[in-house]
């Protein structure tokens, strides 16, 4: 799911009028999109912030964000204890603009809050088919729990700078 969310979040902040780079050095904003499903993933995502961060030190108005799981799981350590921006659930996505502009002002800001939705047969069977495809083209391993859906892949984090 890493690669779907990543191109969600790219879409949502193209709309916004920032560009995807594939020059690290150049980038404005970097979002680390993150799995919390292993401790190995997790420990790569530690060690990137780190080098992060060393960017940061040379540029200091490249904001770093973690998005994710990984992310709303551990929001608060990534703040205190590496530097972190902004952080976002995997269900805050849509909110990223606005943590990037409070984040571009100097704020430390959280947003890992389920959005309100009203589930209805017709939305729950869009969701469920919406995330059976998913599950069956992006997954290593897919173990499906009627109507939860867990996906579990061997996937760290994607650094996808914008």
């Amino acid at each position: 799911m890493n690669v779907a969310d990543s191109e969600v979040v790219n879409a949502i902040m193209q709309g916004e009028g920032y560009t995807l780079t594939d020059d690290i050095q150049k980038a404005d904003a970097i979002f680390v999109n993150t799995c919390s499903i292993r401790d190995n993933a997790e420990q790569r995502v530690f060690g990137r912030l780190s080098y992060f961060q060393s960017l940061k030190k040379k540029n200091r108005n490249v904001l770093i964000g973690v998005i994710g799981c990984m992310a709303e799981r551990l929001q608060d350590e990534l703040v205190k204890n590496y530097g972190v921006d902004f952080v976002a659930g995997p269900d805050a996505y849509l909110d990223l603009p606005n943590l990037v502009g409070a984040a571009e002002k100097g704020e430390k800001v959280v947003n890992v809050n389920f959005p309100p939705l009203k589930l209805t047969k017709t939305l729950f069977r869009h969701a469920s088919a919406k995330a059976f495809r998913a599950l069956s083209v992006l997954c290593a391993v897919a173990i499906i729990f009627v109507p939860i859906a867990l996906c579990l892949t061997p996937v760290g984090a994607n650094a996808v700078a914008m």
